[in-house]
């Protein structure tokens, strides 16, 4: 069971990880318990994100029925919190950073958090139809991509290059993962 302390520590690395704190890394735990309780974060974020699915539902008449688009949207969910976790068992093999593991993907599920808190409300007001959104959320994007970057050159003590190759595979997912969802729920 998470603590209410343990999610405001984490929170706090976090934050400071977003102001480029190297030594934020000393907020997160690198143990397999840590990395369990660190899935808490998707809980976290889940309200805000079903506004979310709420608003894109609403606004797009070729959604399928309702249980559909959200049966899918729950799976996508779900696999989007466990898909870059478990292709990094790979990636931390072949970078020798196993012993650093734990502790990235702690970090990285609490800076999601905050990634989330700045990004979602973005994403809202696109699907709302506010032409402005746009390019900020680009912005927005691309300081959410530079964050993830030092939080893996960071936590797992790798190089810049390394790091952005996380990053794109990081995004890679993410965009395949949402792709197949929409894919799966405009009615055909």
């Amino acid at each position: 069971m998470i603590s209410l302390r343990e999610i405001v520590v984490s929170l706090y690395g976090a934050y400071r990880l977003a102001w480029m704190d190297v030594k934020a890394a000393a907020y997160f735990e690198n143990t397999d318990q840590a990395f369990w309780r660190s899935f808490f974060a998707a809980v976290l974020v889940l309200p805000f994100y079903g506004l979310i699915l709420m608003a894109k539902y609403s606004g797009d008449a070729d959604m399928s029925h309702p249980f559909r688009f959200v049966t899918v949207e729950i799976i996508a969910y779900v696999v989007a919190w466990v898909a870059f976790p478990l292709m990094m068992v790979s990636v931390a093999r072949l970078l020798k950073r196993e012993d650093k593991y734990f502790g990235f993907i702690c970090a990285y599920n609490w800076a999601s958090v905050l990634q989330n808190a700045v990004y979602l409300p973005i994403a809202y007001m696109m699907l709302m139809g506010i032409q402005a959104a746009a390019p900020l959320g680009l912005i927005i994007l691309i300081c959410l991509m530079i964050y993830t970057w030092f939080i893996a050159k960071t936590l797992l003590e790798i190089d810049g290059i390394a790091a952005a190759g996380i990053v794109f595979m990081d995004l890679l997912i993410s965009i395949l993962v949402t792709t197949y969802a929409d894919v799966l729920i405009i009615r055909t």
